[in-house]
């Protein structure tokens, strides 16, 4: 099947042959993919080489209708459920948003025995670390029969609270343990941070009042201040030890007790529901290429936002491992006699590729050229 370029939208579609078009003005399908030659009215089309064109699916490079890639052009988006985030490692699974969003609209409206009995009944719809949770919220709606699933979370959060302060306290004190041979001045300056930072900890009343990225900041701004030498590598890597959302029940109690209760009971369900993600940010190149994609995590994705990778990385260190395991499964994948020709086919240079690209836009800190491989997936 021979892939056909869509030009319903182009004034004056290209002969592909050619690879060039000429129009009386300029034509509607200038873009990122098309260079357009003001003086005699035509655009050439940036069409990458060695394209093969026999593909079922979008050449490399090329954009969708509406810009981003969609999942049908993307072939490893139908097999999202046999890999691994890359972000955080858990396994994706497909969610059903509409069917989530008649569950949580069901739960938000119930209270009392009525609550009880839906979130009891659905308990294989909530995310496997937040059944426990689920229950104790269950069990709270018989003893607080007026409160809607937010006001119960708010009700039993304080022992939540707890636990979270108490996990962010040993990691202000986990940093400071790490320092060695200081001089008598640096101890009690050390002494000092933090005993600020368990003060800011323990006051801090509402969402956001003491985020896991302001104490991370914060010491390293501290030793930067005082000349204390560090391993901003190391330090980075308590980010994984500070109290998560989508990991912890104490975070996500914190962070969800004061949100309206469709919120809550969305989030109680939401699952690891593959998407699409781009290593370079979409809306600084425009780059569609199958190089530049992954499948990642919902939550993983919206974390992430527009940050680069570098920053990301410090966020997430063991997100190098957690790609090894994300390119083993799509080997693994390319590897299965059920797999399609046509998709094999597609994504023989993927794993290459990709790795190509993340060790370029992390300058070196991921897939170094020492660790690129030479062999193709697949």
């Amino acid at each position: 099947m021979k892939v056909i370029l869509n030009t319903s939208n182009f004034k004056n579609p290209c002969n592909i042959k050619t690879q060039t078009c000429s129009a009386d003005s300029k034509p509607k399908h200038s873009n990122n993919n098309t260079i357009w030659n003001a003086q005699n009215a035509s655009c050439k089309l940036r069409i990458p080489q060695n394209i093969n064109f026999q593909a079922n699916f979008m050449p490399l490079g090329f954009t969708s209708k509406k810009g981003r890639i969609t999942k049908e052009d993307f072939p490893l988006a139908q097999f999202g459920e046999k890999l691994r985030c890359p972000c955080c490692g858990d396994r994706m699974k497909f969610f059903n948003e509409t069917e989530a969003k008649k569950l949580s609209q069901s739960i938000a409206s119930k209270k009392g025995k009525e609550l009880n009995a839906v979130l009891l009944e659905n308990l294989n719809e909530i995310q496997t670390a937040k059944r426990t949770l689920a229950r104790e919220i269950a069990e709270a709606a018989l003893q607080y029969p007026n409160k809607d699933i937010s006001e119960l979370l708010n009700t039993i959060s304080e022992p939540y609270m707890d636990k979270l302060r108490t996990k962010q306290i040993n990691v202000a004190a986990e940093l400071v343990n790490q320092l060695s041979n200081l001089k008598t001045k640096d101890k009690i300056a050390i002494k000092k941070w933090r005993q600020t930072q368990v003060h800011r900890i323990m006051h801090a009343k509402e969402e956001g009042d003491f985020r896991n990225k302001y104490l991370i900041a914060s010491f390293i701004r501290f030793a930067k201040k005082k000349y204390i030498k560090i391993n901003k590598k190391k330090v980075y890597e308590y980010f994984e030890k500070l109290p998560n959302s989508k990991r912890d029940t104490e975070a996500f109690v914190a962070k969800y007790k004061r949100r309206n209760a469709n919120e809550t009971a969305y989030r109680l369900l939401k699952n690891a529901s593959p998407t699409i993600e781009h290593i370079v940010p979409f809306h600084t190149t425009g780059d569609n290429s199958f190089s530049n994609l992954m499948m990642m995590c919902s939550d993983c994705n919206n974390n992430r936002g527009s940050l680069s990778y570098n920053d990301f990385l410090k966020m997430r260190p063991k997100m190098k491992d957690n790609l090894d395991k994300y390119f083993a499964d799509i080997i693994k994948l390319l590897r299965s006699p059920s797999t399609p020709l046509e998709v094999k086919q597609a994504l023989q240079d993927y794993t290459k590729n990709t790795k190509k690209t993340l060790r370029k836009y992390t300058n070196g800190k991921l897939y170094s050229r020492n660790e690129q491989t030479s062999s193709k997936a697949g």
